[in-house]
């Protein structure tokens, strides 16, 4: 299989079950489910798939037949993955909980919105700049965002 193939494939994949997680997240607080048990579930299930999409992609681009084995990393290698895994594990719990608060939308508007937050950061904290890029890519990623926001008074003389 051409590797750009599967990699749009892959991409439109994860955006379409990406796009479910609202309503399933709806869906298992409706039945009683908490948020830490989802999000074990939902974890679990997601990196049982992964491994098994992982296994059969890998051998279908004549890639490694082997699992991965985590012991060839460094200790400190090891431990951020373990860090990333936590915080994985946190904002999923994070944006469960703030489905059940909040409206869907506001809370997807400040999910989508994060990374344009943490850019503007890193420019005060870590002195990164503002080339035109980056601010081609801010002003984009806030394009959406503001359209969702303004869409229910575009057509009003509110606006």
């Amino acid at each position: 299989m051409n590797r750009v193939l599967l990699g749009a494939t892959l991409v439109v994949v994860a955006a379409a079950l990406f796009g479910t997680l609202s309503y399933m997240s709806r869906s298992a607080a409706e039945t009683g489910m908490s948020a830490l048990p989802y999000v074990a579930w939902r974890g679990a299930v997601g990196a049982a798939a992964l491994l098994a999409l992982s296994l059969v992609v890998g051998r279908s681009v004549g890639g490694d037949r082997r699992l991965p084995d985590l012991r060839v990393l460094d200790r400190d290698r090891r431990v951020a993955l373990v860090a990333a895994c936590l915080c994985g594990a946190l904002l999923n719990i994070a944006i469960f909980a703030a489905f059940l608060r909040t409206s869907i939308a506001v809370a997807l508007i400040t999910f989508y919105t994060f990374p344009a937050m943490v850019n503007l950061a890193a420019v005060r904290i870590y002195g990164e700049r503002l080339d035109r890029l980056r601010v081609g890519a801010l002003l984009l990623s806030s394009a959406g965002p503001a359209l969702v926001v303004l869409a229910p008074v575009i057509g009003s003389a509110d606006v």
